[in-house]
């Protein structure tokens, strides 16, 4: 008799560091200097979004490769 081998799907998740959520600054200002401030708050949050972005892109690209197991 003969063995077909039968492929095994694997599931592979992003690591959980890159499924974090990006926590939201909280507006608790009254004057244009502190809106100016919340602006370089909320610009921080999405800089550290488009990080982790940049990383998962990473990560699938060596894990498309079977370098990044």
């Amino acid at each position: 008799m003969e063995r077909v081998p039968v492929p095994v799907t694997e599931r592979v998740l992003p690591p959980a560091s890159l499924t974090r959520e990006t926590t939201v600054p909280e507006w608790n200002g009254v004057t244009n200097g502190d809106l100016s401030g919340f602006a370089k708050q909320l610009e921080g949050a999405v800089n550290r979004c488009n990080a982790d972005k940049a990383e998962l892109r990473a990560w699938a690209a060596d894990t498309a490769t079977g370098q990044g197991r």
